[in-house]
């Protein structure tokens, strides 16, 4: 007598249809069955790289764009990985053992022959890799000197807060008497051997007017990516402090120019020779002006401005006194009175505007 059993059957099929809960297969044996008792193959979907690149460290293959998600595996350092997909988060999709994974995008150095997905016109200013004035803020504080390092030096002899650190006759006045008490050459001028009497640090002699914001835009970046990365940049500097001829640090000081290159440098923007180490020489005060005689940004007209150009303002001489970052809606960021602030395009403080140029075109 044979014992009833049941009958395991794999077999391949291939869905037809479906009713209400079940679907209908069609068998070899063209017999139907419920849902329930098949497995359901995954149709992968093949995405196109767009762009390739080297890891620079060992890196965790996620689920996910973010570290929250689990870890798949791990590539090494210098494995070459083919992206798919540039997440919100930044983090790449990457081909990844016949499947996709997330990788950071901070550790893939993009191949050079990978186009980026918006690039200036060649007659603007071109968007940058990398640029860096680091250890060359090695400058002396001499007179008609300003910014950072000039307020550095004005508190540590003893004077009093002003948004004008400027070397002027009292400060260069102060540095002589400081260098008659330490036997130092009076020179009213303060080099690196006067700095260091004074107990200031060498990082702030080599970098403290040499910042420059990380650029945070990268080859997938959009136009409009690259204009709101300039906004947000200013914005991280609101209620900064207002210092003629700085361009530090959130919260360390900045003028009018020095906020607007700030945000530029953030968006891979250089707008040489205008930089920051200039800024704070002798006769640079307004790079506001040289920014809006440059060739490298697009004229544009007050009644075509658009969120993201630069509004340039001018004195009753018509002379070039003021810049600031159109949001939209006729607001701008800008560092003045006191601080970095949001304000109406036309105010009590300056209505002359003199011009409009466009950095992303």
């Amino acid at each position: 007598m044979k014992k009833k059993g049941i009958a395991r059957i794999l077999t391949t099929i291939v869905i037809i249809g479906s009713m209400n809960t079940s679907f209908a297969y069609a068998l070899e044996n063209k017999y139907t069955g419920d849902s329930s008792y098949a497995k359901i193959g995954k149709q992968k979907e093949e995405l196109t790289v767009i762009k390739t690149g080297t890891t620079t460290m060992r890196l965790n293959v996620r689920k996910g764009g973010s570290t929250s998600y689990i870890s798949l595996g791990k590539i090494e350092k210098g494995t070459k990985v083919e992206i798919v997909e540039v997440a919100t988060t930044g983090w790449y999709k990457i081909k990844y053992q016949d499947d996709y994974g997330y990788i950071s995008h901070k550790y893939v150095k993009i191949d050079k022959d990978t186009d980026r997905v918006y690039q200036n016109p060649s007659q603007y200013f071109q968007i940058q890799d990398n640029i860096s004035f680091e250890g060359q803020g090695n400058y002396i504080l001499k007179k008609g000197s300003m910014g950072l390092k000039v307020r550095k030096v004005q508190q540590k002899l003893g004077m009093s807060k002003t948004y004008k650190a400027i070397v002027g006759p009292v400060t260069i006045s102060k540095i002589k008497a400081f260098q008659k008490k330490n036997r130092l050459k009076q020179t009213g001028e303060v080099d690196y051997k006067t700095w260091k009497k004074m107990g200031l640090s060498d990082d702030d002699w080599n970098n403290l007017g040499a910042y420059v914001s990380p650029i945070q835009v990268d080859e997938n970046s959009t136009k409009k990516d690259c204009i709101e990365t300039m906004i947000s940049r200013a914005y991280d500097y609101l209620g900064t402090e207002y210092i003629v001829g700085a361009s530090g640090k959130p919260g360390q000081g900045v003028d009018c120019s020095g906020l607007v290159m700030q945000a530029l440098y953030a968006a891979g923007i250089n707008p040489s020779p205008v930089n920051v180490i200039r800024h704070s020489q002798p006769g640079y005060e307004y790079e506001s002006r040289n920014l809006f005689n440059s060739k490298k940004f697009k004229k544009i007209s007050y009644k075509n401005r658009k969120r993201g150009d630069l509004i340039f303002y001018s004195n009753s001489n018509g002379v070039i006194i003021h810049i600031a970052i159109y949001l939209g809606n006729d607001k701008v960021i800008e560092s003045w009175p006191n601080k970095v602030v949001v304000w109406p395009i036309k105010n009590s403080h300056r209505s002359r505007i003199a011009g409009v140029r466009r950095v992303f075109n």
